[in-house]
């Protein structure tokens, strides 16, 4: 083939075009590279959005590659080579689109609906389809590479074929290999169908849809259905296949049978003897190196194809052909070593339950009765060691990985390529490989181990199983880190690589040259013909099978160049002329070219940790550590990182409506809140309410707040975790998670936003949280208390809320309130929006109840005043006072005989509530007071209503009559108006119409009520009310005491024993008010002219008291002005004690009797303002 370009000028071009392109990239890279390097190892470089792959084109057809004089080898290699990578290719297709869809299918459908639920099931499995389809096809080719494998090597081991070709059955250890992984995925499959109970389930209900869907249709018997037909035939092909869980069963089956071709081809001893040896060596191999760190990713994945092997073997056997006791002994004896193999992901398979029953019979001499039984039984004992050893390991390995960090670090830099540092890094990304292999084995094997035995994880296995899951996603991470670097590096490490290869087989070559040349020029005395012709007819063929390899080596390495390549030495090593230790040389140089070719997906293979996606509770369990040992917080991100290798599973589930990566993550973050992050904020909260509280507390010493900074800080410092759909950072979630908290601890306590304004600068102090103060809302007075609550309870209202006349709104009593930092109002706006709300008739409501309670509170005070006592009293009272009257005299109601009343009516005792005489009245008169107040309130708040209501309507003024907009509608002739039109016109006016009514007229609710009880209280029955003006001067003077009492008690500083406290009650004020003039004492009571009689005395006793102050210090003068002489005396010094005393007590009553004065006109110009309220009302 001269038209072709020569591989070795292909390969410099090529690797001459990836040069310059990474020295490209490389520039523009070269900052943000270095900056990152400096950051140090971050949970962020474990996702990253941009990755460099080091991958060759791969190539599938072998034709060409190899070209040698001999043509038996070349034809005879050719097809081997394509039957293996035939066989690699459609096992790799079906590992990474039709395992992961096998693994997770049905998951989302049993969980919605149940076992029992159809049509998600169904559905699902009609999304699957297609995938099952293609891999239907897949596995067509994969049984018909196998066969065609397994006969081409039975006729290479038949003795009439022997010599004619270099490469002997024995010798054939890469063909041998295709055929057991071909015989592997199988078992894998058959693994996969087996675990997952939703297939099976999900063929039988959707033949049933097919049933049932077909059977209903009529349709002619002349018209077949073929498409219902080909789709049933479909289905139960894939049935058989997928479902029924024995496609290895039938391979095996089908080429044992006795008769067939296979069976004629393989069933000679030499085949037989070939495959125990191959069985026998592979097995030795790969056990020598499980469970150390010179494991390799594919190791236990290589026992599942030789066990299937095996198993084909043993059915080849024939009593003509017995099997070998030894290979099988080895076989039986892996489970000692061994009790599961990973499959895929979370799939197992159980070594000694699968040999027994694929075994034949004829094997039960060496199988004992109770393999099964001591196998499950010896599962416990390793499990047991494993626990036990499991300290130790992690250990170890932790320094083992310390140390290839360290190395990795060190080699991979910028222009450092000399040939040493080249080799020591293809040595140290080789151990990388096989440390995480080992580490990933180690932890796969406990968990699967632990499930598989129902037992619990200890709390010390669960540490160190987190560990481990962290020293495998940090060496991914190291290498994701270092990926641009590893990217530069590895084209010329494998370019040096392949350089060493050549020089072996240039050696090998030359050796075997030197052989012949020996060969032909001596000739041994002893030797006969034949042995000299076949010596160099090995010769011949070891220098043929050499030069194969140094032409394959030279050009671009790919999967099935190096299967050729294997395939080469193979039979390198079938001529017997190279030694073994050369031969294991050449072995391990491809293996390590292999490897370093492939080396990102191997090493993404090696610490994939998706089989954690069906343990996804140890994450829970784990966290809990991480609450234990907050200081090992830098591990988290890697331990998460390792359960979100489930979306690999998820990602290659194409054409199903699967399980989603938003659920994997939803339930991810469940986990974590559940497990840590609600932990976490609690510890946070806790800690601020702790240190603020200490802070307010100078005595109290609080340790612990240095214990939950300790734990919580290195949490919080961690930067965002990324997940597959979002982002996870713990910091913005206990920002958000303390802002929801501290605004509703403010919204249900409004009064206490201050404290959570300062804890949330707390904060920001302690942790760097940067939380938001809780920004409540404007607080609005039309959102405030119920009126319909408070007129269902007019009692309660009245006596637990003060009126403030001149605004006109009422303020909830400190003693009623719900708390003491917040007291409830109740104002216009209020009313009005409670009138929009629940429309005009709440006014008629509030005085029909206002009505109710006026007249038990009227008739209580009529009970009251009918008491012989009382009556007979304020009698006596009246008449002495109109005695004086008419005898000529003008002078007002005096203080004194107000006092005078004050003190009779306490010796009459105390009321039946327990409260002395006066202070009930007033308590019933307040109450009387702030039910009028109510109604006043409500009647301004309809009239504010209405106004703002008639402000919307055009023409609704006084002197302008409503528009009608029912004869409106009617007369549009344009347009005319249909009937359901016209009936709202209606509804419409008549509303407007009724709010003209109730603006314009604006009933009088205090009007009313004084008139309804003036007629009933003017009658004889009530004659003993006559004298009610003559007890306002005491119940005044009792006001006042007690509105004193109620500002000082709201000035102090803790109001929580001060139940009275208020800053108005003019309920008191329109009480006593509303009283008069229903009773038409108003006269009466001006007659007492009470509010002059106030003023008077309270100015002679401000006379008496500055008179008295004054002779007090002009005492003193005159005293200081005679004592001077007995200035040493002691009698002078208490004379000056006591005058000083005399003049505090003076300004103490000076400043009483003002505050008295003062609240006397308050109390005076209320009730003026409360009587004016009744001004226009004539009883």
């Amino acid at each position: 083939m001269a038209h072709e370009q020569d591989p070795a000028v292909e390969v410099e071009e090529q690797f001459e075009s990836s040069r310059r392109f990474l020295d490209i990239w490389l520039i523009q890279l070269r900052d943000p590279l270095f900056s990152a390097k400096a950051q140090g190892p971050s949970s962020q470089h474990l996702s990253q959005a941009c990755h460099v792959v080091v991958a060759p084109t791969e190539q599938d057809n072998p034709m060409g590659l190899l070209q040698t004089p001999n043509t038996a080898f070349t034809k005879l290699g050719t097809l081997l080579v394509y039957l293996v990578n035939d066989i690699d290719r459609q096992a790799k297709q079906m590992e990474e689109h039709l395992f992961p869809g096998l693994m997770t299918f049905g998951e989302d459908a049993g969980a919605a609906s149940g076992e029992s639920g159809e049509g998600a099931l169904q559905i699902e499995l009609s999304r699957f389809l297609p995938t099952l389809l293609e891999a239907q096809v897949r596995l067509a080719q994969l049984g018909a590479a196998a066969g065609n494998l397994l006969g081409q090597l039975g006729a290479l081991c038949a003795e009439q074929l022997r010599k004619a070709t270099i490469l002997q059955g024995v010798h054939a250890r890469t063909a041998f290999r295709g055929l057991a992984r071909a015989l592997g995925t199988m078992v894998r499959l058959d693994c996969l169908a087996a675990q997952n109970a939703h297939i099976p389930h999900a063929f039988a209900m959707f033949k049933r849809l097919l049933a049932n869907g077909t059977s209903g249709t009529a349709t002619p018997a002349s018209e077949p259905e073929p498409s219902a037909a080909a789709l049933r035939e479909t289905m139960a092909k894939l049935e058989e296949q997928f479902a029924s869980r024995s496609l290895f069963r039938r391979f095996v089956g089908m080429h044992s049978a006795r008769g067939s071709q296979t069976v004629e081809a393989c069933s000679s001893p030499s085949f037989l003897n070939a495959t125990a040896g191959i069985i026998k060596q592979e097995v030795v191999a790969v056990m020598g190196r499980l469970d150390s760190y010179q494991e390799r990713p594919g190791d236990r994945g290589d026992l599942v194809d030789l066990l299937a092997l095996a198993v084909l073997y043993s059915r080849l056997c024939s009593d003509e052909a017995p099997f070998d006791r030894k290979t099988m002994r080895l076989v039986l004896e892996i489970h000692q070593r061994v009790p599961v193999l990973p499959v895929f992901s979370g799939a197992l398979l159980h070594i000694a339950s699968f040999l027994s029953q694929n075994l034949p019979p004829s094997l039960d001499t060496i199988v004992p009765p109770t393999y099964v039984r001591q196998a499950v039984a010896l599962r416990e004992t390793q499990l047991q060691t494993l626990v036990d050893d499991l300290d130790g390991f992690v250990h170890s390995s932790a320094l083992a990985s310390a140390a290839w960090l360290a190395q990795i670090d060190g080699l991979i830099f910028p222009h450092r390529s000399q040939e040493a540092s080249v080799t020591r890094l293809a040595g140290a990304l080789l151990r990388g490989l096989h440390l995480a292999a080992s580490l990933k084995a180690r932890a796969q094997l406990v968990i699967q181990l632990h499930a598989l035995q129902k037992a619990p994880l200890s709390r010390a296995c669960l540490r160190q199983l987190s560990h481990l899951l962290t020293l495998i996603k940090g060496l991914q991470d190291a290498c994701n880190r270092q990926q641009v670097s590893i990217a530069e590096a590895l084209p010329p490490t494998i370019t040096h690589m392949k350089s060493g290869a050549q020089g072996l087989l240039a050696a090998t070559s030359a050796s075997v040259r030197l052989a012949q040349k020996r060969a032909q020029t001596e000739r041994p005395r002893l030797q006969s013909a034949a042995r000299r012709e076949k010596l160099q007819a090995a010769l011949r063929d070891a220098q043929t099978a050499a030069g194969a390899a140094q032409e394959l080596i030279q050009g671009p390495l790919r999967k099935v160049v190096c299967t050729a390549l294997e395939t080469c030495i193979d039979a390198l090593e079938a001529t017997g002329q190279v030694a073994a230790l050369d031969l294991d040389r050449l072995h391990d140089t491809l293996y390590a070219l292999e490897s370093l070719t492939y080396f990102q997906g191997n090493m993404a293979r090696a610490t994939d940790c998706s089989f954690l996606y069906f343990n996804l509770e140890i994450l829970g369990a784990a966290l809990s550590e991480a609450c234990a040992r907050p200081e090992e917080a830098r591990k988290l991100p890697y331990m998460l990182a390792a359960f979100l290798d489930g979306h690999r599973l998820l990602g290659t589930y194409s054409g199903s409506a699967g399980p989603s990566h938003e659920a994997l993550d939803a339930e991810l973050l469940g986990i974590m809140e559940k497990g840590l992050l609600q932990w976490l904020c609690q510890e946070v909260q806790r800690d601020l309410r702790l240190h603020l509280h200490a802070s307010r507390e100078p005595r109290l010493s609080l340790d612990s707040s240095a214990a939950a900074l300790h734990s919580a800080a290195p949490l919080l410092r961690l930067p965002p975790i990324p997940l597959h759909t979002r982002a996870l950072c713990i910091s913005d979630y206990v920002e958000r998670h303390l802002e929801r908290s501290f605004y509703n601890h403010a919204a249900l306590t409004p009064a206490d936003w201050q404290t959570y304004c300062l804890l949330a600068s707390l904060a920001q102090e302690r942790f760097g949280l940067h939380v938001q103060a809780p920004a409540l809302p404007e607080h609005q007075l039309s959102e405030g208390v119920d009126v319909l609550e408070l007129l269902s309870s007019v009692r309660s209202f009245a006596a637990h809320f003060a009126y403030d006349l001149p605004g006109q709104h009422f303020v909830e009593r400190v003693g009623a309130a719900r708390e003491v930092k917040h007291l409830r109002t109740l104002g216009m706006n209020q009313v009005a929006a409670a009138i929009r709300t629940h429309g005009m008739g709440l006014a008629d409501n509030a005085v029909n109840v206002t009505y109710q309670f006026l007249a038990r509170k009227v008739n209580m005070l009529s009970e009251f005043l009918l008491q012989d006592a009382v009556r007979a009293r304020l009698s006596k009272e009246a008449f002495d006072f109109e005695s004086g009257r008419s005898a000529g005299g003008s002078a007002p109601y005096s203080m004194a005989a107000a006092q005078r009343l004050t003190a009779d009516f306490r010796r009459l005792g105390s009321a039946p509530d327990g409260l002395p005489n006066l202070d009930h009245l007033r308590h019933l008169i307040t109450e009387i007071g702030n039910a009028m107040g109510l109604v006043r309130l409500v009647r301004a708040g309809s009239m504010q209503f209405l106004a703002a209501a008639l402000q919307q309507v055009s023409g609704s003024g006084h002197s302008q009559a409503p528009t009608c907009f029912a004869e409106a509608a009617a007369d549009n002739g344009a347009w005319p108006a249909s009937d359901a039109h016209i009936a709202a016109a209606k509804r419409l006016d008549a509303c407007l119409r009724d709010l003209q009514a109730r603006s314009s007229h604006s009933s009088d609710y205090l009007a009313m009520l004084v008139h309804v009880f003036a007629k009933e209280m003017s009658g004889p029955s009530h004659s003993h009310l006559s004298t009610f003006h003559v007890l306002v001067p005491a119940l005044t003077m009792n006001m006042v005491e007690a509105s004193l009492l109620a500002k000082e008690a709201l000035g102090r500083q803790w109001r929580v024993g001060s139940p009275d406290a208020a800053f108005t009650d003019d309920g008191f004020a329109l009480g006593l008010a509303y009283i008069l003039q229903v009773l038409q004492q108003n006269a009466g009571y001006d007659a007492l002219q009470w509010s002059s009689a106030v003023l008077q005395h309270y100015d002679r006793e401000r006379s008496t008291i500055a008179s008295a102050a004054g002779q007090a210090t002009r005492a003193s003068a005159e005293r200081a002005g005679i004592g001077q002489w007995l200035s040493g005396l002691v009698l002078r010094e208490g004379k000056e004690e006591a005058l000083a005393a005399e003049k505090e007590n003076a300004a103490l009553l000076l400043t009483k009797a003002d505050r008295s004065s003062a609240e006397h006109k308050l109390l005076s110009d209320t009730l003026a303002c409360a009587r004016a309220c009744f001004c226009h009302v004539h009883a």
